[in-house]
């Protein structure tokens, strides 16, 4: 939602990707797709065939997606606070193997950290994203965003400086940074600095 009101998707020229994901078993050279008939109904017996997940998984996925496509962002940031982990298997009752097989690399990719260590609230936002709209890159790559974000920037007068190696920060009596660049022996300040 806060991407929307910031990029202009228009100018990014977002390409899609279709719903639904690929997902690599031990047990099969090939990658098992995952499909959704629900947003693509044509793709229902490849739903149902699919090897990720029993028919008794798929179909408890039905009520999650109805939770978060009928409750707004608000309602599902309201709802009881968990790790992610718990409510797959307390709250929506999903199978270890459903979960290690496709919840534990798909969101464990997207959060990088433990399932035990994720916001269920949050599981419920991202699977609310995932099911309404789509997942899409810039056709110029993901570096497309930060250009945007870097123009936006410029043109409200900010500073940008990237490939800057700085050997020390501190903070001036006034609050702003004091930064040391290494190669120039540079100096100056700065009211708020993002480093990655």
């Amino acid at each position: 939602p806060e991407a929307k009101k910031l990029l202009d998707y228009d100018a990014l020229d977002l390409k899609p990707f279709l719903p639904g994901a690929l997902v690599k078993l031990k047990s099969r050279n090939r990658l098992a797709r995952v499909s959704d008939p629900i947003r693509v109904p044509g793709d229902i017996l490849n739903a149902l065939l699919a090897p990720v997940g029993s028919l008794f998984d798929k179909g408890k996925v039905l009520p999650l997606i109805l939770n978060v496509r009928t409750k707004s962002i608000e309602e599902l940031f309201e709802e009881k606070e968990t790790d992610t982990e718990t409510a797959l298997i307390e709250r929506w009752g999903f199978s270890d193997d459903f979960i290690a097989k496709f919840h534990k690399p798909f969101l464990e990719g997207i959060y990088l950290a433990p399932l035990a260590a994720q916001s269920s609230r949050m599981f419920s936002f991202v699977f609310k994203m995932f099911s309404e709209g789509a997942a899409t890159l810039p056709k110029g790559g993901m570096i497309a965003v930060s250009k945007q974000l870097e123009d936006m920037a410029k043109e409200a007068g900010v500073e940008v400086k990237t490939n800057t190696p700085i050997s020390q920060i501190s903070v001036g009596k006034d609050g702003d940074f004091i930064v040391d660049c290494v190669s120039t022996n540079d100096r100056f300040k700065a009211s708020s600095m993002i480093m990655a």
